[in-house]
């Protein structure tokens, strides 16, 4: 798992200004500015397929391979394990 967390600017904007309401002096313009000059946080969407083994009829993602039983995986679009976003169907 990623060490970084993913919050949005304004979420980061609202917080700051919340806490700064209770300070006496300064201007939270600046800090306000300040934030919205911060890079985006979009982290990037793995994408992957389902490879069907012909052994057990597992599906293994082609990301992680890790391993699913073919009914536990059938209806998702996504690896459980990495969450890589899963395109079209199995391919054998």
């Amino acid at each position: 798992m990623s060490e970084i967390d993913w919050i949005s600017r304004q979420a980061a904007i609202d917080a700051a200004k919340d806490w700064y309401e209770g300070l006496i002096c300064g201007s939270f313009r600046g800090l306000e500015k300040r934030l919205k000059s911060l890079p985006s946080a979009q982290p990037e969407q793995k994408k992957g397929e389902w490879i069907e083994t012909e052994f057990l009829k597992l599906r293994e993602c082609s990301c992680c391979h890790v391993r699913w039983g073919m009914y536990d995986v059938e209806n998702f679009n996504f690896c459980p394990n990495c969450g890589a976003e899963m395109k079209g169907e199995s391919n054998g």
